[in-house]
């Protein structure tokens, strides 16, 4: 299995767990917009290097044909993380309202983004189905919050 077509999705899932647990271990909550917007660099660093590296030109599939890894869905992913970054830079001031929950929001905006990523590449149903839970889930306990 070539799980480096794999390596932004992985990337940004371990930055939204290292996000969570950073923030039980640390005081300062503004480091961990920082490093959310550090993963969304990593991942679309690795989206950018796929896109002009030796999978460019050509469409692969992973996971038994069920991720396809072309321009198409590394274009898109590229959109999503854009906005995620837009997301979580504009919310900075709204989550500093919250006396915890700090690192959740942030992991849960990842979380959403890596469905999104997700979404892009699927090319079976029941994937679209898991990236799409994965996404609406995080969503909609984005909007519970208050």
């Amino acid at each position: 299995m070539n799980l480096e077509l794999f390596i932004p999705e992985l990337s940004l899932c371990f930055f939204a767990i290292v996000v969570v647990l950073l923030d039980l271990f640390t005081q300062r909550k503004g480091l961990l917009a920082v490093v959310s917007i550090a993963g969304l660099v990593v991942a679309a660093g690795f989206t950018i290097a796929m896109w002009r590296g030796a999978w460019g030109g050509t469409s692969q599939a992973i996971f038994n044909n069920m991720l396809a890894v072309d321009n198409f869905a590394l274009f898109f992913k590229l959109i999503f993380l854009g906005i995620a970054a837009l997301v979580i830079l504009a919310s900075v001031d709204y989550v500093s309202k919250f006396a915890r929950f700090q690192g959740e929001y942030y992991a849960l905006v990842l979380f959403s983004t890596l469905g999104m990523m997700l979404m892009a590449a699927t090319t079976e149903l029941i994937s679209i189905y898991i990236a799409l839970e994965l996404t609406s889930i995080s969503l909609y306990i984005l909007v519970g919050f208050l």
